[in-house]
């Protein structure tokens, strides 16, 4: 016989005169828990089953179950679940109506067990228990009275229902196993399950969420009860679990940073279901793409006039959410870096490629426009002008200074020539641009990369302790990196790059160790100099700045930024530097107010520092630095964010920052989630919000 429990409407009639006709063994005998009919089951609504059956009958002898198990089975199925199973205790005196029972739950689904005489009501939970079970008022019989939850893995199946007793009493047949199985039902199906759905993220296009992707989402439903978006922020070498309350709406949009890599998002939802019961339900998963932002923008004015501008991109291994983009350019060369000024002005538009890293442009028509003051570039994403030019959007931003130097004339000649007189002259003027000058402090003046080149000899030939400035950007090209600073003379003097930009990008790999524009350095100090451009190795120790220290050198780094990208071939240590490979003996390395903004590549090398490669003995400080990486594709294995140390208490780290940590330690501070204000705020008076980057404030001296 079935019997349907579709809903509350089509209620299933009670089982207690079926149960008379099942399949059952029976003794002659006088105690209830032997009579079949004194087993039920009874619906509740759709989604419950109320489950009765006796436990302990104290009308004359007493009889209890000693051991007794409620069951269920899937038509067809050969796998039987236990729903309920439960012992009583061996007898109780007279006048006392409250045996105990022992007792848990083996299915899913909440179960109740209700008690009679006022007791209350008690949740059935997968673990041994033990309370009073009163017997029923005016009777001598104990009843287990369950109401289950039926979970949704039995809803719309056929079903048995089965009890398998074992019970003892003062009887003159004690120890009596019962089995009573019912007859097929089938039960009612869930209510259908309602999922969140992601759709495919877009960019924000309101001004007031800038550098924001929206994620849109939705549910068909409207007895919410929470829907939260998880997702994980990607990093070198770790990742971040996050959460967001995305409230009780059923449709809207999980905003995310633009440049920030997010995987496995998905949303989790709680509803009330038709039946009013508690429903949790998760979306698929997905990757987030992200925006390809410009980092690390420079611009270098040429010997023909013209300036190049050259700027990056990171995260480059993530998914491009706006691939059919372009970048667009903008000048300004009355003087002012205010976003809102007038005298900014379009200059191109460059195609967005989905697989560069690197990007250059070339303003042939700035010196058309130059009005002997200060010259300044932006870069953004076209699609982003939504957003407009605010610290938050995303763009790049650099500068010229205001007055644009000649390469110095080493050497000039004048002499007569032809016809000589009161009404005609001839004169032939001849001059050679040669090596650097000197200033009135007596450094020399590097102005182009011959002087650059110069000022490396000098010093490789034995004049360590000179000391130089920077008069304007030079750009070493692709030729092999000149590098100053030899292991028998290292540089020992005061370089000041004055704001100015050292660029270089060797085109050839080089094979060799100590690498870095700086090779060897004893006593020195370097400042204000920014270097930007790629050095490719397949040897250890390459550095933005500064390959190795010599000796038990004291060296002051202060107000540098380097830009580099540092690609290492080798399977193995590397132990490069954002700014200095290796220390070695040196007695104290000094950091102030410095920016790593560069790159480190190359998937199987790993030992590298974010600042500083490794630093044998000697101390190392840092005051007021960040370490902003624009991406790491290197193993992060042995990494660390700021400097690798043989012994860790000689690194002292004052007020530094980093966005993104390399490897597993936990030096500095989080700047993730900090606005770029607020971030230069916490840096101090030498710092700058420049375009949306935080970085140190040099100026540029035109003395």
């Amino acid at each position: 016989m079935i019997k349907k429990l579709h809903s509350a409407c089509n209620v299933l009639t009670t089982l207690v005169a079926l149960l008379a006709l099942w399949p059952q063994t029976v003794w002659a005998s006088d105690c209830v828990l032997e009579t079949a009919s004194n087993y039920s089951v009874m619906p509740e609504g759709v989604n419950q089953l109320r489950i009765k059956f006796p436990a302990y009958d104290k009308d004359g002898y007493d009889c209890w179950i000693v051991e007794g198990s409620v069951k269920i089975k899937i038509d067809g199925s050969t796998t039987e679940e236990t729903i309920f199973e439960c012992s009583m205790q061996q007898s109780i005196d007279d006048g006392d109506y409250c045996p105990n029972i022992t007792y848990k739950k083996g299915v899913d689904g909440d179960i109740l067990l209700y008690r009679e005489r006022g007791y209350s009501t008690i949740s059935v939970s997968r673990s041994s228990r033990t309370d009073d079970l009163p017997c029923m008022s005016n009777s001598e019989t104990a009843y287990v009275n369950l109401l289950w939850n039926i979970p949704s893995k039995y809803r719309g199946k056929k079903v048995h229902i089965s009890w398998s007793m074992h019970h003892n009493g003062n009887v003159s047949e004690p120890n009596k196993y019962i089995t009573i199985t019912a007859s097929t039902f089938e039960i009612s199906p869930a209510p259908s399950k309602q999922y969140p759905v992601l759709m495919d993220p877009v960019l924000s296009y309101s001004a007031g969420s800038p550098n924001q992707i929206m994620v849109p989402y939705m549910i068909a439903t409207t007895n919410l009860q929470s829907m939260t978006a998880h997702y994980t922020e990607a990093g070198v070498a770790s990742s971040t679990s996050k959460t967001i309350n995305l409230g009780t709406e059923s449709s809207g949009f999980i905003m995310l940073n633009a440049e920030q890599p997010v995987c496995d998002l998905y949303v989790e939802a709680v509803y009330l279901n038709s039946e009013k019961t508690v429903e949790k339900t998760a979306s698929s998963k997905r990757d987030v793409p992200v925006l390809h932002q410009p980092k690390a923008l420079t611009a270098t004015v040429e010997k023909d006039g013209k300036v190049t501008l050259r700027w990056m991109v990171g995260n480059s291994r993530w998914e491009e959410i706006s691939p059919n983009d372009s970048w667009e350019v903008q000048r300004n060369v009355t003087g002012s870096g205010d976003p809102a000024d007038a005298g900014w002005m379009s200059i191109s538009q460059i195609t967005y490629d989905n697989s560069a890293t690197e990007y250059s442009y070339t303003d042939e028509s700035m010196l058309s426009f130059y009005q002997q003051k200060t010259v300044y570039y932006r870069v953004r994403r076209t699609s982003t002008s939504i957003w407009g030019w605010t610290a938050h959007s995303g763009y790049a931003m650099t500068t010229l200074p205001a007055t644009l130097r000649l390469p110095g004339v080493a050497e000039a000649t004048v002499e007569r020539k032809g016809t000589w007189t009161d009404t005609e002259h001839g004169v032939k003027f001849q001059f050679r641009l040669g090596g650097p000058e000197k200033d009135s402090q007596g450094r020399l003046i590097l102005r182009t990369a011959d002087d650059w080149k110069a000022f490396a000899r000098i010093v490789n030939g034995g004049q360590t302790s000179v000391n130089a400035v920077m008069a304007s950007d030079i750009d070493l090209g692709t030729e092999a990196l000149t590098m100053v600073g030899t292991y028998s003379r290292p540089y020992a003097g005061t370089f000041d790059g004055n704001g100015h930009t050292l660029i270089f990008n060797p085109k050839d790999t080089l094979n060799e160790q100590y690498y870095a524009p700086f090779r060897f350095v004893g006593n020195a100090t370097i400042r204000n100099i920014h270097t930007q451009g790629k050095l490719v190795n397949r040897q250890k120790f390459t550095s933005g700045l500064i390959a190795r220290l010599v000796g038990e050198a004291t060296v002051l780094v202060e107000n540098c930024r380097s830009s580099v990208t540092i690609d290492c071939s080798l399977s193995g240590d590397a132990t490069n530097g954002g700014f200095v490979a290796n220390t070695e003996t040196c007695k104290e390395l000094t950091f102030r107010n410095c920016l790593f903004d560069g790159r480190f590549a190359g998937e199987n090398c790993y030992n590298n520092g974010g600042m500083v490669g490794f630093s044998r003995e000697g101390k190392v400080t840092m005051v007021n630095c960040l370490f902003a990486p624009i991406d790491i594709t290197t193993s992060p294995s042995g990494c660390e964010t700021f400097a690798r140390m043989a012994t860790a208490s000689n690194l002292t780290l004052t007020n530094c920052y980093y966005s993104l940590r390399y490897g597993a330690g936990s030096a500095g501070i989080s700047a993730q989630g900090m606005s770029q204000s607020d971030l230069q705020t916490r840096l101090g008076g030498q710092w700058q919000v420049q375009g949306s980057q935080v970085t140190p404030a040099i100026a540029v001296s035109e003395d």
